[in-house]
């Protein structure tokens, strides 16, 4: 079983959170893949990109689990002490 990776864009911000919605709707139709997304080189965090991203994430884990297939998350470095660590992101 083939992982597919979508490295997330260094400023997640509405244009960005809208492009990843899209990229994982594209993804979500290949059914016997796991999914990693990569947020190792986000450094810039918006509050409503945020709302936007945990929301399309947590549909994709729920419909990958239901196809018996896993999502990974690739943290930043900075995970722990950065906007979205604190803001409960992670």
């Amino acid at each position: 079983m083939a992982t597919l990776t979508i490295r997330i864009d260094p400023r997640l911000n509405e244009t960005t959170a809208l492009q990843l919605a899209a990229d994982i709707a594209q993804v979500d139709t290949v059914e016997d893949s796991g999914v990693e997304l990569d947020f190792s080189n986000v450094t810039h965090f918006e509050p409503f990109a945020m709302l936007m991203t945990g929301s399309t994430v947590r549909r994709l884990r729920h419909r990958r689990e239901q196809v018996g297939t896993k999502v990974k998350i690739g943290l930043p470095v900075d995970a722990d002490t950065g906007i979205a660590g604190p803001m409960g992101f992670w």
